[in-house]
């Protein structure tokens, strides 16, 4: 992929982004206690709806209509969905270590367009990929749940919500490119937002409320998620890896497990040496990809 210039405004961004999504795993950490996963989830696309409704509704007009279909595949892999695997796993696993394996997503960014939409490659980004896999494989056994147990499999949740935020990168690079950034996120969320609302009210969500007032709590870290963490860093990650490039933009991934861990080892999260020498083989693996 070309290598695009970074300007100090893209720099502003890229640092502005890594601190809010990489708060994100501490406020699913804080609303879980209050609700289950898939509340969460669904909140989270409903509210980030109804904030970005106005930017759909007034863009709607000159948005390009063939090209709903891809805005609707960018909302469900780049959002609806990983929103329902992150705080999934987030229950069982350390938010710090859910940050690194947020990590992944250049890697999948890269091999998606290199199996899918033949992308150029080079044998260093390849080594990245062979690299980054190994340091996941390894973390994925190295870690325990919250309650002390190894399971693996809530991990794996994490890997493949990355999966999915890589394709729903190369949904944006291929087919997206040229549309107003904050249009497609606001027609996305516009599109998938009913079905969230739709899904919510089938769950016990009003007893909730009613049963636990300390659940407003839980609640205020979910709006705070959705509308910072969703309705406007969205918009501004769409704009970024429309300026810099998709490989750049998902290399967030490399500041976020920082303020991720951070987070975690505030909360007094088991995360040991081991941990971190695999995370770093993990961040080698993503610098190796992103290496011109």
């Amino acid at each position: 992929m070309k290598q695009q210039k970074i300007s100090a405004w893209s720099w502003v961004i890229y640092l502005l982004l890594a601190v809010v999504w990489g708060s994100s795993f501490k406020l699913m950490k804080e609303s879980l206690p209050y609700f289950r996963f898939d509340m969460i989830a669904s909140f989270r696309v409903l509210i980030a709806g109804v904030a970005l409704s106005p930017f759909a509704l007034r863009g709607w007009k000159a948005f390009n209509k063939s090209k709903i279909k891809y805005a609707v595949m960018m909302g469900l892999f780049g959002s609806s969905i990983p929103a329902f695997l992150f705080p999934a796993a987030q229950k069982h696993i350390p938010s710090g270590v859910a940050g690194v394996l947020n990590s992944l997503t250049p890697i999948f960014v890269l091999l998606i367009g290199i199996l899918f939409f033949k992308a150029g490659y080079t044998k260093t980004k390849v080594m990245g990929i062979i690299t980054g896999f190994a340091g996941t494989i390894a973390l994925i056994l190295f870690t325990h749940s919250n309650d002390g147990n190894t399971q693996a499999e809530y991990a794996l949740l994490i890997v493949i919500g990355t999966i999915m935020y890589g394709l729903s990168n190369q949904i944006l690079q291929r087919w997206l490119q040229n549309e107003n950034p904050v249009t497609i996120t606001a027609i996305a969320f516009l599109l998938v937002a009913p079905l969230a609302a739709a899904y919510l009210f089938t769950t016990p969500v009003i007893s909730v409320f009613k049963t636990n007032p300390a659940a407003w709590k839980g609640f205020a870290c979910i709006a705070t998620l959705s509308l910072c963490g969703t309705a406007l860093a969205l918009p501004l990650y769409n704009y970024l890896a429309q300026q810099t490039g998709v490989l750049f933009a998902s290399t967030l991934t490399f500041v976020m497990p920082v303020i991720s861990l951070a987070w975690g080892l505030s909360d007094g999260e088991p995360i040991g040496l081991q941990h971190i020498i695999i995370m770093g083989v993990i961040l080698l693996g993503v610098y190796l990809v992103r290496k011109k």
